[in-house]
């Protein structure tokens, strides 16, 4: 079955099967707590904006603005997001040339590929020469579209991203963190299915007589189907009284929903999941709605420095590289980097801090360079040459 692991401990190595390209897409559209974290990083991340740092406007900010007929840069941006969670995301130029009318960019879905077992058995292999570089390259793979028609698509045509190791038996494609999230997305699939069956549950009721010795409790005649519908039918109906024969007992088939601590279960599979993509515990909570709109602000900052931008600039490299442009000509911008005030205004407030110690350190005594480098400012006081005359 997909998703376990099966360990050969007799000749020390390792076997395993993983999900397929297609299970994770699947989970990654169809599971929430999944989705959620994915969902929040391509949100984030989509708010990048790649601008020269002389301000102007060239042929690689223009093609941004619109890669394709079908999106716009945000959109872009989203779907590169995605796929690199996915593990890999393969960008397909149409020309090779960026001024050109014909230079396109799309995001190809992997689990279209078909990479075929004389590409596989090449692509773990070392590349020793230029040559054998550029023989590589040339090969090709399949790709089917949803009609069943299929391309041929030259490896050479690729840009790829990825989010881990990419030298694990493919050169062209990465590790996925999914994979040993499978028993958690499966548990958080579970427990949504327990919750809905609940949730079904607690809305019928059992309802039951007070026992009558007058009845023959050994005959075979029991309650016949037109009692009980009347019952039903007087149960259902807008009456506030009923009246009957005998004491009616009425229990809920679920009697406490909360009892099974079902969201308590969804959350922490989340934050497992989370924690899995490196996103740091403050940000879980706001994604969960339970920080404060400051921790917010200052986790999201956190998070768009040490994770999103890093993927923002192997993004900018890569498609650098497919151009032949430079990298360093760039900036990255998110959302107009306005996280960047929560920093400054912190900055701000440990330098405030700092003056006060410092200018209650110098009035006993001491010195202002020394004080200055003990606290990390970066502060020069040259003395006065007749202070001491």
């Amino acid at each position: 079955m997909a998703g376990e692991f099966f360990y050969t401990i007799m000749n020390g190595s390792a076997n395993y099967t993983t999900l397929t390209d297609a299970q994770k897409v699947q989970f990654m559209l169809t599971n929430p707590a999944l989705a959620k974290v994915i969902n929040y990083n391509c949100d984030v991340f989509s708010t990048l904006k790649i601008v020269r740092k002389d301000e102007k406007e060239d042929d690689l900010t223009k093609l941004l603005k619109k890669p394709n007929p079908f999106q716009t840069q945000r959109q872009f941006l989203w779907m590169y997001r995605f796929w690199v969670m996915f593990g890999s995301a393969y960008m397909k130029s149409e020309s090779n040339n960026i001024a050109s009318t014909n230079a396109r960019l799309f995001w190809l879905e992997p689990q279209k590929f078909n990479w075929g077992s004389s590409v596989l058995n090449k692509l773990d292999k070392h590349i020793l020469s230029k040559k054998s570089e550029n023989d590589l390259y040339k090969l090709t793979i399949d790709y089917t579209y949803t009609d069943g028609t299929k391309a041929k698509i030259a490896l050479g045509d690729l840009t790829v991203f990825h989010d881990l190791a990419n030298g694990l038996g493919n050169w062209l494609k990465g590790n996925s963190r999914i994979d040993p999230l499978y028993k958690i997305i499966l548990n958080s699939e579970s427990g949504l299915d327990s919750k809905n069956v609940n949730l079904e549950f607690s809305r019928k009721y059992l309802v039951s007589g007070q026992y009558d010795p007058s009845k023959n409790l050994n005959s075979p005649v029991g309650m016949q189907d037109i009692e009980k519908e009347g019952i039903v039918r007087k149960l259902r109906s807008k009456q506030a009284v009923h009246p009957v024969k005998a004491q009616v007992e009425i229990k809920r088939f679920v009697e406490n929903l909360a009892n099974l601590k079902l969201d308590e279960s969804y959350n922490e599979d989340l934050s497992k999941i989370g924690a899995m993509y490196s996103i740091p515990g403050d940000v879980l909570e706001a994604i969960k709605g339970t920080a404060t709109y400051e921790n917010m602000e200052k986790s999201t900052a956190r998070h768009i420095e040490y994770s999103e931008k890093p993927k923002a600039m192997d993004f900018l490299e890569g498609i650098c590289s497919q151009f032949g442009l430079d990298a360093n000509d760039y900036d990255l911008i998110f959302a107009d980097n306005s996280f960047m005030k929560v920093f400054e205004k912190d900055q701000a407030e440990i330098f405030k801090s700092n003056a006060k110690t410092m200018e209650t350190l110098v009035k006993i005594g001491g010195d202002a360079n020394e004080i200055a480098e003990m606290l990390g400012m970066n502060l020069n006081f040259k003395k006065n040459a007749g202070q001491n005359q």
